[in-house]
């Protein structure tokens, strides 16, 4: 199974082995869930802006997506853009 790396910012990064698209979205909810619960966040929203680079190598490929991730951190709204 081919290392899949995902980063809605600089600050998280997700790092996973998966079978498939749903191994990797079960993989980032628990780790966000647990993040969120450490640290008070909720309603977060994550928003996608277009592959800013794309590199495919055999069965194994490396993206950069831009990223705006809105939420609330103890009542607080919060903004925080990845590249």
């Amino acid at each position: 199974m081919p290392l899949m790396r995902l980063a809605t910012s600089p600050l998280w990064t997700s790092s996973l082995r998966t079978a498939g698209s749903a191994a990797c979205a079960a993989g980032v909810a628990a780790d966000y869930d647990k993040h969120a619960q450490a640290t008070g966040v909720s309603d977060g929203i994550v928003k996608y802006g277009a592959p800013t680079r794309t590199e495919i190598e055999g069965d194994a490929a490396y993206v950069i997506v831009p990223t705006t991730y809105l939420y609330k951190e103890r009542a607080s709204r919060r903004l925080r853009k990845g590249r």
